[in-house]
């Protein structure tokens, strides 16, 4: 994959026609963007699932405590 990457960008002088455009393609921008959104959703969902667990074994404790007696 990487010779067919390399072979691309050196084919018919594509990496002059890169240095030599006016435009700045900055690739880091679009990655952090993705990480502004993507972090609080996942720190969100986390969050659901610790306060889902904490609530459950409580409550399943509660449930076992009041269903079992000892004969």
């Amino acid at each position: 994959m990487t010779c067919v990457l390399v072979k691309c960008y050196f084919l018919n002088h594509a990496f002059c026609r890169r240095r030599n455009s006016n435009r700045v393609d900055n690739a880091d921008k679009p990655i952090s963007e993705d990480m502004k959104s993507f972090t609080p959703r996942v720190l969100g969902y986390l969050l659901t699932l610790i306060n889902s667990v904490v609530t459950l074994v409580p409550s399943l404790g509660l449930l076992w405590s009041i269903s079992w007696k000892p004969p």
